[in-house]
């Protein structure tokens, strides 16, 4: 995750015998509540999924 403190940018790395980066579209979510519902909805996703990787 990037961000300057009003938007935010998800960056993944794609782990292969080269390094690969994929960078999601900036997310601005103080600009409306669409915004901050798809930032979270992100954040959620990368909390279970990074609970899995730890409980396997």
């Amino acid at each position: 995750m990037v961000t300057n403190g009003d938007e935010i940018l998800f960056v993944k790395l794609v782990q292969q015998e080269q390094r690969l980066y994929g960078l999601s579209r900036v997310f601005a979510p103080l600009s409306s509540g669409e915004e901050f519902c798809n930032a979270v909805q992100i954040f959620k996703r990368i909390g279970r999924a990074s609970g899995q990787a730890g409980s396997a």
